[in-house]
């Protein structure tokens, strides 16, 4: 077995200017490509720009009927709400009807005071 270690030799260090030198090789590559991009999209940008003041009153008016339709037509919007509240007070209807018939039922009448039982 060979337990020899091998080292490498170690460099000497570049010099300071030199990753400049290659950051300066293609500077003339990345400004043409700058020049061609902003030509390119200058004008779609200038007319953003002029119509910023529009684009956000638009975005503002669909953020508004946005929450306006989420509100009324939601899981617990309003058309619900009112769908549940008209439900309720059917319910409430609907059980002291009942209960006045049951107490009706149970009450002895002139009419029924002579038989022990109720048919209905």
């Amino acid at each position: 077995m060979d337990f020899r270690l091998s080292f490498r030799k170690i460099r000497a260090l570049p010099p300071p200017d030199a990753g400049l030198h290659i950051l300066a090789r293609g500077t003339e590559q990345a400004e043409a490509f700058a020049a061609r991009l902003r030509a390119k999209a200058g004008p779609p940008l200038a007319k953003v720009y002029a119509l910023r003041r529009r684009l956000a009153t638009a975005a503002v008016g669909f953020f508004a009927l946005w929450l306006f339709v989420h509100v009324m037509l939601g899981a617990n919007g309003m058309v619900v709400y009112r769908t549940k509240r008209t439900m309720r007070v059917r319910e409430k209807l609907f059980t002291s009807r009942l209960n006045l018939a049951r107490l009706s039922n149970t009450r002895p009448t002139p009419q029924t005071s002579d038989r022990s039982f109720n048919l209905l």
